[in-house]
């Protein structure tokens, strides 16, 4: 049994500025959703500063199953997401036909999801690319968390969060 953890930095659509990360479980190819956590606010503008080179992003061919105890968006409770062309994940309205991308301030035709991506930082966007091999993979990402762990620290130590 394959079993592997990513996140998606999914940005608030009511609330300028609000996001959250989604922790996501791979199990044998279906994704679902594990944790939610709200970020500090414009935490993620911080975070996007600082890439974590060799961060690999998966491509999931369906949304995460969300299990019921998750509530939605912890800001505004949008129970779903939407995955803009710009690389943005934001919490999205359900049965509304139009969304607004807070990512890049553009209001866009909603459709199903049937492509959803994650990576060990969240990020996605802008830097979509090809799975490495899984044995790069699994040391690109050991590396890139320690380095985003030292990146984080560094910050906190500077008290630029």
């Amino acid at each position: 049994m394959s079993v592997q953890n990513l996140n998606q930095i999914i940005l608030c659509s009511r609330l300028e500025h609000r996001s959250f990360l989604r922790e996501v479980e791979i199990v044998n190819g279906t994704a679902i959703v594990t944790h939610v956590e709200t970020l500090p606010f414009r935490f993620h503008e911080l975070l996007a500063k600082h890439p974590v080179a060799g961060d690999a992003i998966d491509e999931l061919n369906r949304a995460p199953i969300v299990p019921d105890r998750y509530k939605g968006c912890p800001f505004c409770g949008n129970r779903t997401t939407y995955w803009c062309s710009c690389g943005t994940a934001s919490c999205k309205t359900v049965g509304i036909d139009r969304h607004y991308c807070p990512g890049c301030k553009t209001e866009r035709t909603s459709k199903p999801v049937r492509t959803t991506y994650a990576s060990e930082s969240g990020f996605v966007g802008e830097r979509l690319q090809a799975a490495n091999s899984d044995q790069d993979r699994e040391a690109s990402l050991k590396q890139a968390w320690q380095r985003s762990q030292a990146g984080l620290f560094d910050l906190v130590k500077r008290g630029a969060v």
